[in-house]
């Protein structure tokens, strides 16, 4: 599954989270897309949780 993402506020910057689900277990990136005034982008860190309700 593609979801496409964008800034609530200027410049609106544009990243698609990628989501595939398997037998046991999910899988996830994220594409930074090309964008006007945004030569570049290094991720320092990734700060993503996930909390999973009752007992999946």
């Amino acid at each position: 599954m593609l979801i496409p993402l964008e800034g609530a506020a200027a410049p609106l910057r544009k990243i698609n989270l990628v989501v595939r689900t398997f037998n046991d277990g999910t899988a996830f990136r994220y594409e930074v897309l090309a964008q006007l005034n945004w030569e570049s982008y290094v991720m320092y860190d990734e700060n993503t949780i996930f909390n999973l309700v009752d007992d999946p």
